[in-house]
């Protein structure tokens, strides 16, 4: 009879919190905005959303999780700030975010990972 080795690794199911001090991203004109955004995203609760995390993510630290979620998330705000005028961005901090929350929600369910919030905070020229 041969030995079994048995390899255990933890998947966190609790909220990730991800801090996007100073997200670089350009308006529609060129001009260059800083963001201070947030957004808190989990594992799926749905069994596939469990066994499609555990691929990506079993092996990973949290704070490597956060690196990948962050990525994400910081692609799509660029795309959606370049779309609008610095004034846009600036009169309505929701609209924008919604449209991040929207096209980053995509990616990451593709990961076993729900968004539940991103906000955009504040926006600044750089």
């Amino acid at each position: 009879m041969l030995p079994v080795v048995e390899k255990v690794e933890l998947l966190s199911l609790e909220v990730i919190t991800v801090e996007m001090p100073k997200s670089q991203a350009r308006a529609a004109k060129g001009e260059r905005l800083m963001a201070d955004c947030n957004a808190q995203a989990k594992i799926g609760g749905d069994d596939d959303s469990i066994v499609t995390a555990a691929e990506h993510f079993l092996s990973k630290r949290k704070d490597e999780i956060k690196e990948i979620v962050r990525r994400i998330l910081e692609k799509h705000l660029r795309t959606i700030v370049s779309r609008l005028s610095v004034e846009e961005v600036s009169r309505d901090l929701e609209g924008p975010a919604s449209k991040v929350h929207a096209a980053s929600s995509i990616d990451l369910a593709k990961m076993g990972l729900e968004l539940i919030s991103f906000t955009i905070e504040d926006i600044s020229a750089a």
